[in-house]
């Protein structure tokens, strides 16, 4: 009899899904009671829009993350920048970001053509070192090779 067999896993199943679903009834009405409304607006008057309104305390931003690091390996000038230099330089700034971040900015910044790496160093591209040209390590000349 497949048929008394389907009939008792689904009643075994409703009421296992109802136990669920008083559960998570309790729950919800214990979530609701522990977080009442404290406000004495009527519900139907709130926020009638869609998402709830938020306020924040509105700050200056004093620059990006990337120009503080892109404006530091331009003032190093023609002694460029080694990874320890910025990760340094992020510690005193405070600027809370991970040695990860810190690689992706140097690295995407590289990759725009902003800045160049040459014997783990980085160099700000306007110091000579345009992006697509020669760094003194892979210049070769007639008949000899330097790299």
């Amino acid at each position: 009899m497949p048929d008394d067999k389907f009939e008792s896993w689904a009643t075994q199943e409703i009421l296992r899904l109802r136990t669920e679903a008083d559960a998570l009834e309790r729950a919800l009405q214990m979530y609701h009671t522990s977080h009442a409304r404290s406000s004495t607006v009527p519900k139907n008057q709130e926020n009638r829009g869609g998402s709830p309104k938020t306020t924040r305390a509105k700050s200056r931003r004093k620059g990006s993350k990337t120009q503080t690091i892109v404006t530091f390996v331009r003032e190093t000038g023609d002694h460029g920048a080694a990874l320890a230099d910025v990760y340094k330089l992020v510690e005193e700034k405070n600027l809370r970001m991970q040695k990860s971040s810190v690689r992706s900015v140097l690295y995407l910044e590289k990759k725009k053509g902003h800045l160049v790496e040459r014997d783990g160093r980085y160099f700000f591209a306007a110091n000579g070192l345009e992006r697509g040209s020669p760094s003194p390590s892979t210049v070769s000349q007639p008949g000899l090779a330097i790299q």
